[in-house]
Formats: structure tokens, sequence, C-alpha cells
């Protein structure tokens, strides 16, 4: 009888711990799904920002080419002379036709003085009196005889209480001998601006938002329905982020809406505007509605209560039965903890941005291992052939370890390239050169393209510490760091050379090459995969041809964004030459990168190029050829040439196709 209502005790008090297990699961099941959903929002966000801020630039460029272009010629230069206020107004009408984003024009004499103006309305927003709001910066352009364009926050009312942007441009005009005779500004308006809101990614749930300093003067949020919960100003978070601090700032949002209860959470993203002194003037913000994350979240939580429901009865059925084996499924459980902590430290140590990252993130693993003192990593000196050390756990406790180690002699570690395990017992032998209080230690070397590099030393203060477990569990910590180090070390090196393409801003051509040789390297040592993606934009010549060199640079800047926001942090894209791409994709196989480069083209298909042409924006389409490494070739020429010749083979058969080097048929994502 006791036995069995002991039995019962114990049933009882499982099947608590299971349900309390079970509501955990979903909470973390939920909550995780969650904050990924919300991450992608983020980034999201924080993409189409960036999207945004060029294409607040563009008419900005605009402006600047067709003054500059303007300003060389010998009419203007001679009307300017004789001052003729009234050919030259004519002139500024002609231009305004032709630029309709600008809102005000003005040639100025060489001291800076108005000689004549236009603009859409009648008050002129940079005049004051004589002179104008931004005499000084005008003045700056003429003595300096360089081309000035920035935003300026100028007051609209007597009072001083409103105020707007103002986009402008000052470009001098020269003589023939150089000497500065005058010359030619432009101003864009943002207050109430559609060119610059309506140019923005304008999709379901997505608006535009401009403000000059905490007060909203241009939104594309339904005609002003919406509004913050602060009224037309900014919240005071964002406010003392982007206006006071002057940095980007991404955030979950409240909107009003003044005809019915809005409960959709939205997501704003702020960058600020900066004015010529680098004074933050005003935002530019894009404001979200996710419907598809919303949608997702129910699902997720519907999801989420029925595998609770699931488990509770599951685990009310199988408490009775499996009670005597608790402590398989506790070891079952101690596998699953240790193989979710090896994942996530992976992960972890792959995003690391330098060395010391990845060590610390190797000292924070280690530091929750009970009983470990002290961890050193030392580096092999080449030159004298020592190990120096280079970081410490616990750097207060350093003076007890040697500065320098003979590696060629002394540390066993390197000289047979594993580890060297001391645990105090009668069996083991200690390291002659070895310097610390520690009742048992273990080195393990650090093995860079199979050469011993350095070690990492490991202290405890219990004798018999380093059990096979723990031995083989570190190992695979080391196993996991080592290629991320090895890269990093390489990045380091490639960084020192010229290797980004000044219009694109990806890498060059010399870069990848240089980047390719070092992953042919690690590739062939580690036998690892490594593909290559060629990329070239369909009949881009014709596109140039018809809207011109500008568009075709645009395209160019917008194309390589597209690529490099839709790869993996750690691949490359570099700009082969003209309108050819290349992407290099490591530790990837031909599966994955027939699927990567499918999905580069369908966003590439899908981009907007709305800045084009608002009424009729073009669309482009792009060609991509994919080789192998050691599949295609076992160089770089070779994986060049194979993925340029299935390139080509993309545009023989029709463009806008995804081609495998000596493959003729054509795979579906799927498929592949």
């Amino acid at each position: 009888m006791e036995d069995k209502k002991g039995y019962m005790k114990k049933a009882v008090l499982l099947w608590f711990i299971l349900f309390v297990i079970s509501m955990a699961l979903g909470f973390s099941i939920y909550s995780n799904f969650s904050s990924r959903i919300h991450a992608n929002v983020f980034e999201s966000m924080n993409n189409n920002l960036q999207f945004a801020e060029s294409t607040y630039d563009v008419f900005m460029n605009q402006m600047k080419m067709g003054m500059i272009q303007a300003s060389v010629e010998p009419a203007i230069k001679e009307l300017l002379l004789k001052k003729d206020a009234a050919a030259l107004r004519d002139l500024l009408i002609e231009w305004e036709k032709q630029r309709y984003y600008v809102n005000e024009w003005y040639i100025v004499g060489k001291d800076g003085s108005i000689i004549s103006s236009a603009g859409k309305k009648k008050e002129l927003l940079l005049v004051s009196g004589n002179k104008m709001k931004i005499q000084a910066i005008i003045e700056k352009a003429l003595s300096t005889k360089e081309v000035i364009s920035g935003t300026e926050l100028i007051r609209i009312d007597g009072s001083g209480d409103q105020f707007t942007l103002i986009q402008y441009v000052i470009v001098p005009v020269l003589e023939n001998e150089g000497d500065t005779i005058g010359g030619i500004v432009t101003a864009m308006n943002l207050n109430g601006d559609s060119n610059i809101i309506g140019k923005i990614m304008y999709d379901t749930g997505m608006y535009s938002v401009i403000t000059a300093k905490d007060r909203i003067i241009a939104s594309s949020l339904e005609s002003g329905l919406y509004k913050f919960n602060t009224g037309t100003g900014l919240p005071e978070d964002i406010s003392e982020e982007v206006l006071g601090k002057g940095v980007p700032f991404i955030k979950g949002i409240e909107i009003y809406n003044s005809r019915m209860n809005d409960n959709n959470k939205y997501f704003g993203a702020f960058r600020p505007i900066k004015d010529i002194e680098g004074n933050t003037i005003g935002t530019q913000g894009i404001i979200y509605y996710d419907r598809m994350a919303e949608a997702t979240l129910k699902q997720i939580g519907s999801f989420t209560v029925i595998v609770v429901v699931l488990l509770i009865s599951v685990f009310s059925i199988i408490a009775w039965l499996y009670l005597k084996t608790q402590w398989l499924l506790l070891k079952e459980k101690q596998v699953s903890s240790r193989l979710g902590i090896m994942k996530k430290f992976s992960d972890m140590v792959r995003q690391a941005s330098s060395e010391d990252e990845v060590y610390d993130m190797l000292f924070e693993l280690l530091k929750k291992k009970n009983n470990i003192t002290q961890v050193v990593v030392m580096r092999k000196n080449y030159d004298s052939n020592n190990l120096t050390v280079y970081k410490s756990l616990y750097n207060d406790k350093i003076s007890a370890i040697k500065d320098i180690y003979v590696s060629e002699e002394n540390c066993l570690a390197v000289k047979g390239g594993k580890e060297f395990t001391y645990n105090n017992t009668n069996s083991d032998i200690a390291c002659n050169d070895f310097s610390s209080e520690a009742e048992s230690y273990i080195c393990l070397p650090i093995i860079l393209g199979g050469i011993v590099s350095g070690v990492i030393q490991i202290h405890s203060d219990r004798k018999n510490f380093f059990t096979s477990d723990l031995v083989s569990m570190i190992k695979i910590y080391i196993d996991t760091i080592t290629p991320v180090i090895s890269n990093l070390r390489l990045v380091d090196s490639l960084n020192s050379l010229a290797s980004v393409d000044t219009l694109t801003k990806v890498y060059n051509r010399r870069y990848l090459e240089k980047y390719l040789e070092q992953q042919i390297i690690i590739s062939k040592d580690g036998s690892l995969h490594l593909c290559v993606i060629m990329i070239d934009i369909d009949f881009f010549k014709k596109f140039n041809d018809t809207y011109g060199h500008d568009a075709g640079d645009y395209v160019l800047m917008h194309f390589a964004d597209t690529l490099k926001y839709n790869v993996r942090e750690g691949d490359v894209v570099a700009r082969y030459g003209g309108e050819e791409f290349v992407v290099v994709l490591s530790r990837t196989d031909i599966r994955s990168a027939y699927r990567v480069a499918e999905k580069l083209r369908k966003k590439v298909e899908n981009m907007s190029l709305i800045a084009i042409s608002s009424e009729d924006p073009p669309n482009i389409t792009c060609s991509l050829g994919i080789s192998c490494y050691p599949l295609h070739g076992n160089n770089i020429d070779k994986l060049i040439q194979s993925a340029d010749k299935a390139l080509y083979e993309a545009k023989n058969s029709g463009r806008n196709r995804t081609r495998i080097f000596g493959e003729e048929k054509v795979w579906e994502p799927e498929e592949y």
C-alpha cells in the first residue's frame, strides 16, 4: 500500500512537472516565433529606410547635374555678365517646365545678390529682405568655386514657430578664365512634397513621413487621417533618438485614426536629416503595418494552444507508464540541451566581427562550467617559433603564467598537433613548461589551414576534472571557432586592399579575385563546397539608351543593393564589370546555390524603379549562371569561365533565368 501511495505521489509530481514544462514550451514556441517575425519586420524596415534615403538624394542629384550642365552654356554666361534680369527670368521659367519638382530658381551675381528669380509660389521661401536665407552658403560656393548641395531648415511664418525643409543646389558660373561671375541656385520645398514621399516603396500598409524638427511637413498617411498619438509632432522617444542623438531608430509605434479606433500594430523607421554643418534639422521615416505578420502571429498563437493541449494530454498518459525511465528522459534532455547550446554557440560565433569577439564568446561559454579557473589563448610567433600570451579569461591572474612558451621544444600540444590533458593522477605526466597552481589543465592546438597557429589552455582547481565527455565537448567548441577565426583573419588581410566599387558600394573585381583564391584554398583543405553565381542585367544598353546614363547608374546601385541584402551576411557580392556582377557562396552546394540564384532573380524582377519614371516605371530582369568548385573548375579562371558560359546559356535561351554550367535541363527550385 505504501509503495502504491509513493508511486502515486511520484506520478502526480511528474505530471505536474510535465504540465509546467508543456506550458513553458508553448510560451517558448510563441515567443521565439513572434520574436523572429518582429526581427524580420525590423530588418525589412531597415532596408526600406536605406532605400528611402537613396530616393531622398535622387532629385537633388538631378538638380545638380542639370544646373552643372547649364552653368557652362555661353549664352547663360553672357546674360549673367549683362545682368539681364528679364531674359534670365524667362530662362528660369523655361527650366521650371522641365524640372517639375524644383520649387524656386535663382540667378545670383558674384557677390551672391539676386539678379533674377522664379518660383511656383509668389512668396519665395529663400528670400529674406534683399538677401537669401542661405546667403552664407551661397557666398561660400561662389568663393570656393565648388558645387554645394544640402538641406536647410527654413522658417515659413513670422512668429518662427513654423518650419519647412529646403533641398538646395548652388552651382557657381565661371568665366573661361576661371573667375566666378555668379551662380545658379535651385531649391525644392519638402513641405507636403509628393516627389519624395511618393517615390518610397509605396505598398499596402507602408507610408512615408518627413518632419522639420519634430513637426510633420509631408506624409502619405492616408491623406492625414492617421496621425501619431502625439498629434502632428514626433513621439518623444523618436525625437530624442533621431533628433537628439542624430541616429536612425526603429520601433513599434501607435497611430491614431480620427475616424475609427485603429488597433493595428505599426512599425516606424526614422533617420535624421542634417544640414550642411551636420546639425539634425528633421527626420525621414517609413511607417508600416505588416498584415501578414499579424495574421501569422494569430496562427502561431492558435497552433501553440493546440500544441500545449496535446502535450498535457500526452504527458498525462505517459506519466504513469514511464515513471521508472525518468532518468533516461533526463539524459535525453541533457543531450538535447547540449546540442542546443552548441548550435547557439555556432550561430553566434559565425556573426562575430573580430577574433577577440570569438574568444570572448568562448570564454563566456567556458566560464559557465564550474571549477574552470582560467582560460588562456596563446599565439605562435612564426619569427621565433614561440607562443606568446594573447588573451585570457581573467587578466588579473595572468601573472602566474609565463609570457613565452618555446613551442618547438616544450609544448606538447603544438608538437603533437592534438590536445594534451593533465588531470593530476598517478598515470599523468606533467608539462615541464607549465606554470600554474591549477590542479588539472588541458592544452588544445588552434589549427588553421593545417598549421598550428596557437594554443588554448584551460585550467581547473579540481583533480581529474577533464573527463572524456568534457574534452570531446571542448574540442567541438574549438573546431567551431577555428574556421571562423581563419575567415576573420582572411577578411582583415583583404580589407587592407582597395576593395569596393565606387558606384555600387559592393566589392570590386580585384577583391573578388583575391577572395576567391583564398576561398578555394579553404574549400580544398576542408573538402567544402564553393559556388559562384555570375549575374548580368538583361538589355542594359537598351535601358541606358532609353532612360539615360543617370538612370542606368541608379539601376546599377539599386541592383547591387538588392543582391547584397538578399544573400547571407558571409557571402560576397562583387561588381565584375559594367552590368555584370558575381556572388560567391562559401560552404554552399549547387542545390542551395540554385535556390539563392532563383531568389535573387525574382527579387530583381520585382525591383521598384518608380524613382526613374513615376508614370510608367520600367522593369528590369537578369540572367544568372552558376558554377561550383571543384565540379566545374579547380581555380579562379575555370570557375569564372564556367559561370560565364552558364550565364550566356541563360541569355541565349531567353534571358531572365538561371543556368548551371553543363546542365541543359531547366530546374525548378523545389526540384533541384
